[in-house]
């Protein structure tokens, strides 16, 4: 049964030899149509493009001159000319603050005054 109406709805119901032609005028309003349509669309969608390529070249210049100013301020701590970072995997555990530095070949900045010190030096009185 499927097969039959298969059959029959691939089978042309007309005679295609009787049917009159497509007037050219007809034809080419439908591709003038489909041209205007399609430039149309091309122009927003390039133009929506752009803008949003405008964006992210403004976040990228933002981001480039954070990154300098970031820079400056790193590069006016004293101490800081010689030290070079090697590029390194991220650490799963987490470092001390002492450890983080020494990892980086920066000695370890004292402690705040009035905290409590290790080892076996008492507190100053």
């Amino acid at each position: 049964y499927q097969r039959r109406v298969r059959e029959k709805m691939l089978q042309p119901q007309l005679n295609f030899q009787l049917v009159q032609a497509v007037p050219s005028e007809q034809t080419l309003f439908f591709i003038n149509q489909f041209v205007l349509n399609t430039s149309s669309f091309l122009n927003k969608f390039s133009t929506l493009c752009e803008k949003k390529l405008n964006n992210v070249s403004k976040n990228v210049q933002r981001l480039e001159i954070t990154l300098t100013i970031l820079e400056a301020k790193l590069s006016s701590i004293p101490g800081l000319e010689d030290v070079t970072v090697a590029a390194a995997a991220p650490s799963t555990v987490p470092l001390s603050t002492n450890e983080s530095f020494a990892a980086n070949g920066i000695p370890a900045p004292p402690p705040p005054p009035g905290s409590a010190t290790t080892g076996n030096v008492p507190p100053p009185p």
